[in-house]
């Protein structure tokens, strides 16, 4: 039987939105559920408000899209180090739509060199994957920094 999935709106921003994907059998959308996993993680505060920071840089045109991690066929942030001159564990993946519109997935704390040999970001990383993978196939209609026709876009899993 399948499962669907949603595209929703998560945070706006000057230059960038941010959506993310809402499974109908969860009660959080992938990127709700990371800041909140997140959030009640003791000891990760300043990597997650950095984290943040980067995001709203990114969010205020500050860097461009193409300042993100390479994942793959996704992204995450925060940006390289190159970028962000600090170490910073977390990823968020993401997947690019525009250079104005991005789909925010779910992550972890990163505690491997490579995402697939990480036991806290590996599945992440493989649903994100699927997700891009998805979303790559949909006719996603884009206005500046806004999907238009986000009532239309349903996944399926």
């Amino acid at each position: 039987m399948n499962s669907f999935a949603t595209i929703v709106p998560f945070q706006r921003y000057s230059v960038v939105n941010f959506y993310s994907i809402k499974s109908e059998d969860k009660d959080l959308s992938e990127a709700d559920d990371f800041f909140q996993r997140m959030s009640e993680n003791n000891g990760i505060e300043d990597q997650l408000e950095r984290l943040v920071y980067w995001m709203e840089q990114l969010g205020d045109g500050a860097i461009d899209v193409e300042d993100l991690r390479h994942e793959g066929i996704c992204q995450a942030l925060p940006p390289d180090r190159r970028v962000t001159n600090e170490f910073i564990e977390l990823r968020l993946y993401c997947h690019i739509i525009s250079d104005k519109v991005i789909i925010l997935f779910n992550g972890d704390i990163k505690t491997a060199m490579k995402a697939k040999d990480c036991p806290n970001v590996g599945p992440h990383h493989r649903r994100a994957t699927a997700w891009a993978s998805k979303l790559d196939k949909e006719k996603i209609e884009i206005d500046h920094n806004i999907i238009k026709n986000l009532d239309e876009i349903l996944l399926t899993y």
